[in-house]
C-alpha cells in the first residue's frame, strides 16, 4: 500500500470541521464545544492513520484507527465533563460530535482507499 498525499485530506477535514463549527456556533454554546472536540480528534486521527498506511502493514493501519477511535472516545467524555453537559445541551454537544466525526471518518477511510488502489498512468 503506498501512500496518498496527504494534504488534500488534511484540507478536506480541516475544511469540514471549520464549516461544522461556524454551524454550531450559531446552534449553542454545547454543540460549538461537540463541534470543537471533534475537530481536535480529527486533528489527531488523520495522522495516525497516515502513519499506519505508511507502515504499509494491515495491523500498523488498525494501529491507526484504534488510536483515532481512543482519541475521540476519551475527547467525547471529556468534552461533555468539561461543558457540563446536561439535557438538551448534551443532546446538541454529542450531536454535533458525532456529526463532525462521521464526515473526518470519512475522509479518512477516502485517504486509506486511495492509498490502497494504484494510480493511472500519468497521474501524479
Amino acid at each position: 500500500m503506498k501512500p496518498s498525499r496527504v494534504g488534500p485530506f488534511a484540507a478536506a477535514s480541516a475544511i469540514c470541521c471549520v464549516i461544522a463549527l461556524v454551524v454550531a456556533l450559531r446552534i449553542s454554546s454545547a454543540a460549538l464545544h461537540g463541534a470543537a472536540f471533534a475537530a481536535i480528534a480529527a486533528a489527531i486521527s488523520l495522522p495516525l492513520v497516515v502513519w499506519g498506511c505508511g507502515r504499509g502493514t494491515t495491523n500498523a493501519l488498525l494501529g491507526g484507527f484504534v488510536g483515532g477511535f481512543l482519541a475521540r472516545m476519551i475527547l467525547v467524555a471529556a468534552g461533555l465533563l468539561a461543558v457540563r453537559a446536561r439535557n438538551e445541551n448534551a443532546l446538541q454537544y454529542v450531536f454535533a460530535f458525532f456529526a463532525v466525526y462521521g464526515v473526518t471518518q470519512i475522509v479518512e477511510v477516502a485517504y486509506i482507499w486511495s492509498s490502497s488502489h494504484p494510480r493511472r498512468a500519468g497521474a501524479p
